[in-house]
């Protein structure tokens, strides 16, 4: 028997750093040598990622679902004949449909986001999520969240369930990030430049490292900020991205600032590898990936002194106790700048954090779960 995972969640670039983790979680499975079958309907995957993934052995069954998320995850707990010994599901949502040939139940909450942002969703999607994560949390076997800061939040909001809650950070996958033999070489900003990476959400609080950023560049014209991410118009978040734009004309910072949209992972390696420095400014986040990629590159690495940021990134960054001051920011980034950590602290930094996070040592874990241990494999 192997083990499923349910990719009906994935709209390729509309769910941020979930998908990622996801496609992360799937090569560590793969990596140690786990029978992996995929289930989501046609187009679930993003472009390549499906012909990638069988090309390393995963099964992937796009079956002929409905296009609704909900229904085609009925849909697979109620159809399925085939034996697993355990299913996860990635995001938040249990099938209310009981099927035991999915084996051991494993969901996964991400974080409370819909409780501390609520302006950030519809009322239909809290609505949903008060209703799915304590159903999850009643019904699943097992309640995977992605870092002690989540579980201390679940547990704090929801009560503990009778599932057993358990953290397993995301697997992080800084291979993607490699430039290939062959490819293009992608573009690079030539002056030195602050680095961030966030879909334009108002708690990622990407105007507060603008007007940081903003006040240095009175003292150092050739500083940019590099702003990597999806606009929120196309995330359906409001007009954040119009408020940042509104912020960087009142600074008159059009020459110092600037937007890339979404990129291809090596143009993004490229850009985290060249940066004089990182800047993860959000208030709230359940894991970070971007802050434990960069400093898995040995990038200098600044981030809000939040619980979460702090426990994923392993004291290996600096923290901003007042993530709203645009003086703790620009003084913390301008001293990163003219006195940065030296490079072998820096490759300290990047080797333990990859330790932590590689995709084969998160994906042994649920392996474990499952009752896998150290045999690698679930077959």
């Amino acid at each position: 028997m192997g083990i499923a995972l349910s990719a009906n969640f994935i709209r390729p670039g509309r769910v941020g750093g979930v998908e990622q983790a996801f496609y992360n979680l799937v090569l560590g499975l793969l990596d140690c040598g786990a029978n992996t079958t995929i289930v989501g309907g046609e187009g679930r995957l993003a472009r390549g990622m499906k012909e990638n993934l069988v090309a390393r052995g995963a099964i992937v069954d796009s079956k002929a679902f409905v296009n609704n998320r909900f229904l085609a995850e009925e849909m697979f707990a109620a159809t399925e004949s085939r034996d697993f010994v355990g299913t996860v599901f990635p995001n938040y949502y249990l099938p209310m449909t009981k099927n035991r040939r999915l084996g051991t139940t494993i969901t996964i909450v991400h974080d409370l986001q819909h409780l501390h942002f609520p302006q950030n969703f519809s009322l239909a999607k809290r609505l949903w999520l008060e209703k799915c994560i304590p159903h999850a949390l009643r019904a699943s076997d097992i309640v995977v969240c992605i870092s002690d800061a989540t579980r201390v939040d679940v547990e704090a909001n929801y009560g503990a369930g009778r599932s057993r809650i358990v953290t397993i950070p995301n697997a992080v996958d800084w291979s993607r990030l490699e430039i290939r033999d062959g490819g293009a070489q992608p573009e690079t900003v030539e002056h030195p430049y602050v680095l961030s990476v966030a879909h334009h959400f108002a708690h990622k609080n990407l105007d507060t490292l603008i007007r940081a950023v903003g006040e240095i560049s009175k003292t150092r014209d050739d500083l940019k900020l590099v702003l990597v991410g999806q606009l929120s118009n196309a995330l359906g978040s409001g007009s954040y991205s119009n408020r940042l734009t509104e912020t960087i004309r009142e600074g008159q910072l059009e020459n110092v600032v600037r937007f890339t949209g979404l990129i291809d992972d090596a143009t993004l390696g490229r850009l985290y590898r060249s940066a004089a420095v990182f800047c993860s400014p959000s208030l709230f986040e359940g894991f970070g990936l971007p802050a434990v990629e960069a400093i898995g590159l040995g990038v200098p690495t600044i981030v809000s002194g939040i619980e979460s940021l702090k426990e994923v990134t392993l004291g290996r960054a600096e923290y901003v106790s007042n993530p709203l001051s645009v003086d703790e920011w620009s003084a913390r980034i301008s001293r990163a700048i003219e006195d940065p950590k030296n490079e072998h602290d820096r490759q300290l930094d990047a080797a333990r954090v990859r330790a932590a996070y590689s995709r084969s040592v998160i994906a042994q874990k649920y392996l474990s779960l499952l009752g896998a241990g150290n045999k690698g494999t679930v077959g």
